[in-house]
């Protein structure tokens, strides 16, 4: 509460939501060690000024990504791809709420809690989704830029006890996967095997030509 308060007060007169898998979490009763704020209404100077007056480290700056004890802070941004490998991208930020929303991998995680007002606002159906525990790919086009969502989808399933939407399989199962480096394949793999449903992940790891 006193690191959020910090944040809020640095911001005053910006838009803050909760992002991502931290709002999936909540909806779910689920605890979350980290939180993902997303900014709105913020010019990239007055944001970068405001993040270093309360001492947070730049993570991935040319992401607009600060870290801040357990909370990611970022600009909301758009993503294209421009090579090879997980983080080849090329970023840019937008105040629209849904083509922000867009970029993330599932509708579970592709929704925002007002920080102050607690609205959620679910622009691909994502609520509706975990509720029904299917996974589905939040844009077909920006899903396919990342082979790392195919591994995502293999742990969501073992972790939340998911089934992935046909067509979201299909793409996976199409994924050349080569591209990941090995850390990030043996972290995706831990946090699948940690997962209560372990059954659902080993099921999917066959079920989209994960090798």
């Amino acid at each position: 509460r006193q690191t959020l308060s910090l944040i809020s007060d640095a911001l005053s007169g910006a838009k803050l939501y909760f992002a991502g898998g931290c709002v999936r979490d909540m909806l779910l009763g689920e605890p979350s060690k980290d939180f993902d704020i997303e900014v709105y209404c913020i010019s990239q100077a007055n944001f970068e000024k405001a993040m270093e007056s309360i001492g947070a480290i730049g993570v991935g700056k040319s992401f607009f990504v600060y870290r801040l004890a357990n909370f990611d802070i970022s600009l909301p941004r758009i993503e294209s791809k421009i090579g090879a490998g997980h983080a080849a991208f090329e970023t840019s930020v937008t105040d629209d709420m849904r083509t922000a929303c867009m970029r993330r991998d599932f509708t579970i995680n592709s929704m925002l809690l007002g920080v102050d007002s607690g609205e959620l606002f679910d622009f691909y159906g994502g609520a509706n989704d975990l509720q029904h525990r299917m996974l589905r790919a939040t844009s077909k086009k920006s899903f396919a830029e990342d082979s790392l969502r195919v591994l995502r989808a293999m742990q969501f399933a073992a972790r939340f006890r998911m089934r992935i939407e046909p067509n979201t399989a299909n793409m996976c199962a199409q994924t050349d996967l080569s591209d990941i480096s090995v850390s990030r394949i043996l972290a995706e793999f831990e946090k699948m095997f940690s997962g209560k449903f372990l059954l659902f992940g080993v099921y999917y790891f066959f079920k989209l030509n994960i090798n």
